[in-house]
């Protein structure tokens, strides 16, 4: 489950380019799928049957998204994920503390 832009802001377009240069730079190849940037949510296992798929699937439409944006953790962390023979490994790259809003 992610959540990515309808559309891809300028600024995202510059940073995959700043991104795909740093790399080429250094003899590493440009990603062959198309750019999607986005925040990962969750993760249905690839094992979980098409029912336990379907089930999460009605389970998150019936769902109400929240009114205001919800910020349960005053961190954000940047990840390199690599993808393995058992399944994506997580490493965190740089994390952020945001500031706190008086509401």
């Amino acid at each position: 489950l992610w959540a990515g832009p309808t559309s891809i802001p300028q600024s995202l377009l510059d940073l995959n380019q700043a991104a795909v240069a740093a790399g080429s730079s250094v003899g590493v190849g440009p990603e062959q799928r198309a750019y999607h940037p986005h925040i990962t949510l969750g993760y249905v296992h690839e094992r979980a049957t098409a029912t336990e798929r379907a089930q999460c699937g009605q389970a998150l439409q019936s769902t109400p998204a929240p009114g205001e944006p919800v910020r349960a953790h005053p961190n954000v962390a940047l990840f390199r994920s690599v993808l393995g023979r058992d399944g994506a490994t997580y490493t965190p790259l740089k994390t952020w503390t945001l500031p706190i809003s008086a509401a």
